[in-house]
């Protein structure tokens, strides 16, 4: 990761929290997940940012 960036919430139009948010370096969100998450789906966020390059 090179960055972390804040943004309001209303702004990206994210209506609950938690929320997670995966953005390609062209700055578009590639994947979303909202809520407390299951096992399944930490295992996707985990898989997901592994897959990450930088």
């Amino acid at each position: 990761m090179d960055q972390v960036r804040q943004v309001s919430l209303g702004t990206i139009g994210v209506r609950g929290t938690p929320t997670i948010l995966l953005v390609d370096g062209k700055g578009v969100v590639t994947k979303l997940w909202t809520g407390k998450l299951q096992a399944q789906a930490e295992d996707e966020v985990l898989a997901a940012l592994r897959g990450v390059r930088s």
